[in-house]
């Protein structure tokens, strides 16, 4: 029986997402550093509709990534952070 594997895991991930963007990004790269005023920035949403796709895949499961991330974070604290109790 092949069963789908959005039935086993429907929980969405952010790699595919952080993946997909990296390409775009490498692609449109000069571009997208390039300093631009509040109205310039907002008009390259309309100029790289490539974006579009992931955009809507992260804000549908933002909530659920920015939890997963900061529990990550959390249960590895040493990873990022030295604390000093000094």
């Amino acid at each position: 029986m092949n069963i789908p594997v959005a039935d086993v895991n429907p929980r969405p991930t952010l790699s595919p997402i952080i993946n997909g963007c990296h390409k775009l990004y490498k692609k449109y790269r000069e571009e997208l550093e390039k300093d631009y005023t509040d109205e310039e920035f907002m008009a390259l949403f309309e100029k790289y509709p490539d974006f579009d796709k992931y955009d809507d895949a992260f804000v549908e499961s933002e909530e659920e990534f920015t939890e997963a991330v900061a529990r990550y974070v959390d249960d590895n604290i040493e990873k990022f952070a030295t604390i000093d109790y000094e």
